[in-house]
C-alpha cells in the first residue's frame, strides 16, 4: 500500500505526534520508511503528516523551569 498526498509525489515527510501539553515528537521519514509503517500499522491514531517539498529548518529551544 503506498501512501501519496496529490500528483507530485514528496520525498520526504515531517510526521508529529502529539506528547502531553503544548509538545510534540517529531521525525522525517522518507517514501520508504513511511510505506514500511503503513503496512505495519505503526503510525499513531493522533499523529500529523506533512509532504515535504522543500528544505525544512527546525529550530528547537529548551525550556528550564526553577522554582
Amino acid at each position: 500500500m503506498k501512501f501519496n498526498l496529490g500528483k507530485k509525489k514528496p520525498s520526504k515527510y515531517l510526521y508529529l505526534v502529539p506528547s502531553g501539553e503544548n509538545y510534540a515528537q517529531w521525525e522525517i521519514l522518507d517514501q520508504d520508511e513511511l510505506d514500511r509503517r503503513v503496512e505495519a500499522n505503526e503510525l499513531k491514531d493522533n499523529g500529523r503528516l506533512f509532504a515535504l517539498d522543500k528544505e525544512l529548518t527546525i529550530r528547537t529551544e529548551k525550556t528550564t523551569y526553577i522554582d
